[in-house]
């Protein structure tokens, strides 16, 4: 018997060297001991003590084998190298024996020695899982005979997922359009009308390993968390429980794969929230958004320096040019500079204000006389070039709020949003969203859990955001799809604001089985979809169709609402390029604010001269 075990140790651990830049060794087992180890620990001790340890020989019975197998697939140990065991049990055994055991036919890369009553030998049998038509059968590798040694029928431990036979496996998820989108029929059956980037992948990778899938929901409809025991609920815990043998598209975490194994991420996928889109500020304020307030500061103040800097050049003016005394004949000379008339400088009653009138007029591009000196003319001169400015500036950007009206601040991160008077929460699948911020030491993420509101579905979700002040934490692609979907209006547009900021970046992959042999074939097709761009592709399609979608619904629901005449529906849209009152409140304010001022001035003045009036009659 040893020079069998040692031949097939051998042969085991060449094979592990061919798939393992690392050290290999095996692990001989009895029903009563560990071989080949200083240690009599119990199995699994022992077996987790021996690192680098790949192969594995049971002398045992089938029933010690078969539980010894589960307990070294479902382990941690010597992740991603392949494991190879041989089992002896010292007596005769058949077929069917092997095949009563559902662990051992569900295995892979295990041999079984079995004694040749008609020659010294042993015939060497193994599981195949997918051989007989999908379904697992037990298959003949190989003969040993002492004069001969191992004389293989066929490959050893040959590749058996390269090919499942059309066998049908059992998935797992929830609704999570555009990734994966279902007909519900009910609690325990399978999913119809299944659609989504999530089925496309899966649809790809069954064509190239020949096998079929049906997909179910979770028993208690949840994405899953992590209970203190360490057991998951929801899709995490249904495949880690081997209730399912894969889920379809989940986010990929730590400590998720503590529990269950991922493929490859085959797509990018960060956290971020929605909340109304920002309404618009009062429009009779549009007259004075153009500028911040120190620009109409600084306006002010400038028109305020102006104006005396404008009487002090004229009146200068004046000065020079008045007539003078010619010191030898004692007549009037006159000067150089033209003596200006009083409706150029002002008159003798008000100069001042009739410099702060140039002062305004010029501002407002009006015309205005203006006296000959130099000095007048050349402040003149920037005090045009400063006005032009100012109020070209004024009224292209008045054009421009005029045409899009200015909106409120936006909530953009998760800083300003706990500082906001927003509530906030997730939907009640208990994701990975709830995950993070239920499990996070982080004190942004405590404060968010703390005020966390579920909403029941996505759509609903949204529904809250648009009618009050909430913010709906979710998936950036799944927030774009399900406003696509449901709040797109008939010109594409949504009611919806998605923020700026990202967080928690991740990926989405296929959850399988802990140490599941399904991954390696599975990662190779999902790597070649992502380099030929299928998976980018797929969902920018999902995703348009659904806003097309959207948008026809909403235009459908315009006609339906406009008596289905297209014609009411265009003169409707005619009617909202119409500026209203709404758009030019604020001009008829100013207008308002003028008479009253005219008014009261008029009283004043009028009461002042009907005073003076009064007392001249007296004197």
């Amino acid at each position: 018997m040893l020079p069998l075990v040692n031949e097939l140790i051998s042969l085991l651990t060449e094979a592990a060297a061919d798939t393992s830049n690392k050290s290999v060794g095996a692990l001989v087992y009895s029903s009563s001991s560990v071989l080949d180890s200083s240690t009599t620990e119990p199995t699994a001790a022992a077996l987790s003590s021996t690192s680098q340890c790949v192969s594995y020989v049971l002398f045992c019975s089938l029933q010690v084998a078969d539980q010894l197998y589960t307990h070294i697939s479902r382990s941690d140990w010597f992740l991603g190298i392949r494991r190879y065991v041989l089992w002896y049990g010292g007596q005769p055994t058949l077929a069917p024996d092997i095949a009563s055991l559902p662990g051992l036919m569900a295995a892979f890369d295990i041999a079984y020695l079995v004694s040749n009553d008609k020659a010294a030998g042993f015939t060497v049998l193994a599981t195949c899982p997918f051989c007989d038509s999908g379904n697992a059968a037990v298959v003949t590798m190989g003969k040993w005979q002492p004069d001969v040694g191992l004389t293989p029928g066929k490959d050893f431990f040959p590749p058996l997922y390269d090919n499942f036979k059309n066998h049908q496996f059992r998935a797992v998820t929830l609704d999570f359009s555009p990734f994966i989108d279902f007909v519900n029929n009910g609690h325990g059956k399978p999913l119809t009308e299944v659609v989504g980037v999530d089925i496309l992948i899966m649809d790809t990778m069954a064509q190239v390993l020949n096998f079929t899938y049906q997909v179910y929901q979770p028993a208690d409809g949840q994405w899953g968390y992590q209970l203190p025991n360490k057991s998951w609920t929801g899709v995490i815990g249904t495949v880690q429980r081997y209730e399912a043998d894969f889920s379809m598209d989940i986010l990929i975490t730590g400590d998720r794969d503590e529990s269950v194994d991922f493929t490859i991420g085959f797509h990018p996928e960060p956290l971020t929230f929605v909340t109304t889109k920002p309404s618009p500020l009062p429009q009779w304020l549009s007259l004075v958004r153009p500028f911040e307030w120190l620009v109409w500061c600084l306006l002010a103040a400038s028109l305020l320096v102006a104006t005396p800097i404008m009487w002090i050049l004229q009146y200068g003016a004046t000065k020079a040019a008045a007539p003078s005394l010619d010191s030898r004949t004692g007549q009037q000379a006159v000067a150089a500079t033209e003596l200006p008339d009083k409706s150029r400088v002002g008159d003798a009653g008000s100069p001042f204000l009739d410099a702060g009138d140039t002062i305004f007029r010029i501002f407002l591009r009006q015309s205005a006389e203006l006296s000959h000196p130099s000095s007048v003319q050349i402040f003149s001169g920037f005090w045009i070039l400063f006005s032009f400015v100012l109020t070209i500036s004024y009224v292209c950007n008045l054009t421009a709020f005029m045409t899009v009206p200015a909106l409120s601040p936006t909530l953009n991160s998760l800083e300003e949003l706990i500082s906001s008077d927003f509530s906030w929460g997730v939907y009640s699948y208990k994701a990975a969203d709830y995950q993070l911020f239920k499990s996070s030491k982080a004190p942004l993420y405590q404060t968010v859990f703390k005020s966390l509101k579920f909403c029941p579905t996505t759509k609903e979700c949204l529904q809250w955001a648009l009618d009050k002040q909430y913010a709906y934490i979710t998936w950036l692609t799944l927030a774009r799809d399900s406003m696509a979907r449901h709040f797109t209006d008939r010109h594409g547009d949504t009611g919806l604001h998605i923020a700026r900021d990202v967080f928690f970046p991740g990926e989405f992959g296929f959850t399988l089985q802990k140490n599941s042999a399904l991954k390696a074939p599975f990662d190779g097709v999902i790597r070649k979809l992502l380099e030929g761009g299928f998976v980018k592709k797929w969902l920018t399609q999902f995703i348009e169709s659904n806003k097309k979608k959207g948008k026809q619904k909403s235009l459908d629901a315009a006609l339906e609402a406009a008596g289905g005449d297209p014609k009411n529906l265009a003169s409707a849209e005619e009617a909202n390029k119409k500026l209203t009152t709404y758009h030019l409140q604020g001009v008829f304010i100013i207008y308002g604010l003028g008479l009253v001022m005219a008014t009261f001035t008029f009283a004043v003045e009028y009461l002042m001269t009907y005073k003076k009036e009064k007392e001249h009659n007296m004197s």
